[in-house]
């Protein structure tokens, strides 16, 4: 016995369908409605569970859906580059209100005309006054900027206003009726003298005219669907947004412009690597690997502090600790520059190993050099 499978295709939107909360609008859509039209609810329980673009496509008749598919996918674009432009704006805005200036302009430099030193010593006006033109501009280029992006949203605010782009729907449902109506006509039959039946003549079917009618009234829904699952979207991207800016004044506001040195951080690393190796039960009795033209009784006579090399070289990782800092390199035996892995902000170090060799003095020792900020995570 054979059972019907689950459709491939659409199988969240399946699944949907049989859940009680689709049972639950298809219900209240058939229940009474405050506005007394009932049947316009019944019609639109489906594109209320309508959760994507293409979804709600599904609930427009064949014969409209490719037709109108252009129109709705522009609305939606729209809809979305107004939401960029509107973001972009407040940018600027907030920098016009903190007296500060982005990027496009804060990279802009004074243009400098080398003058010799016994006239420049003299302290014209016209220097001054030529920074002053340049920080002017500056300003200038902002507000102007500022009014580029105010008119931008405005041209997308008015694309995506109804009295704008229902006209257009409208005028594509009913081109596209006006080219069926005639090829889905309702045949009218009657008998002719012989009492044959015949088809006397043809009239518009009420069936397809009922649909065109029908979808011509609910266009603004289509719409206002296709709008709100595009402004649902960019909502929450744009609180994730606010999420990570707030926690990254936090760290700037904890972590501040602490400075560590290069010996304090090697020394927290030192104690770090000899609690780690601690932790990790190295003995005295560990090895480092065999090298190349190193005889074998000097190996024997390695110091045993020579076992830190041993686990390094065997892949072991540690991780640092420095104050507020974390840091997490990965060293080799080699005396070779290893990775750094930093988070979330925090000042780097380029760490490497260096086998000292000799006298009494035979250990490995951490050097750290080419300091600098790292950003990572937000």
């Amino acid at each position: 016995m054979s059972y019907p499978s689950f459709p491939q295709q659409g199988f969240n939107s399946f699944a949907r369908a049989l859940s009680p909360a689709a049972i639950g609008v298809a219900n209240a859509a058939s229940g009474a409605d405050p506005s007394g039209n009932t049947e316009f609810s019944r019609r639109l329980a489906a594109l209320g569970m309508a959760r994507t673009h293409d979804e709600i496509m599904l609930t427009i008749p064949g014969r409209y859906r490719e037709a109108l598919r252009p129109h709705l996918e522009a609305l939606a674009r729209h809809a979305d580059l107004g939401y960029g432009t509107k973001v972009a704006l407040g940018r600027l805005q907030l920098h016009k209100a903190k007296k500060t200036l982005p990027s496009q302009l804060a990279g802009l430099k004074a243009p400098l005309f080398q003058v010799h030193a016994e006239f420049k010593d003299s302290n014209p006006p016209l220097i001054a006054e030529l920074t002053k033109l340049h920080d002017q501009y500056r300003l200038d280029a902002l507000d102007m900027a500022i009014a580029l992006r105010q008119a931008e949203l405005n041209h997308f605010d008015d694309l995506v206003a109804p009295l704008n782009y229902l006209p257009a729907l409208a005028t594509c449902v009913e081109a596209t009726y006006a080219s069926i109506k005639d090829t889905y006509r309702r045949p009218v039959f009657g008998k002719n003298a012989n009492g044959e039946v015949t088809v006397e003549t043809f009239e518009e079917d009420p069936i397809y005219k009922m649909e065109f009618q029908r979808l011509e009234s609910d266009l603004s829904q289509y719409a206002y669907r296709i709008l709100s699952l595009v402004y649902d979207k960019l909502s929450v991207e744009e609180a994730k947004l606010k999420a990570k800016e707030t926690l990254k004044d936090r760290m700037d506001v904890e972590v501040g412009d602490e400075v560590i040195n290069a010996t304090a951080i090697k020394d927290q690393v030192d104690r770090s690597i000899q609690s780690a190796l601690a932790r990790l039960g190295a003995t005295q009795s560990a090895h480092p690997p065999s090298r190349v033209g190193v005889a074998e009784e000097d190996r024997r006579q390695e110091p045993p502090e020579l076992n830190l090399v041993a686990a390094l070289a065997a892949g072991h990782r540690f991780k640092f600790k420095l104050a507020r800092y974390v840091v997490s390199p990965r060293l080799s035996a080699e005396a070779d520059s290893g990775d750094v892995v930093v988070e979330p902000i925090v000042v780097v170090a380029e760490a490497k190993l260096v086998v000292r060799r000799g006298g009494d003095d035979c250990r490995p020792v951490l050097t750290f050099e080419n300091f600098y900020n790292v950003y990572r995570g937000f």
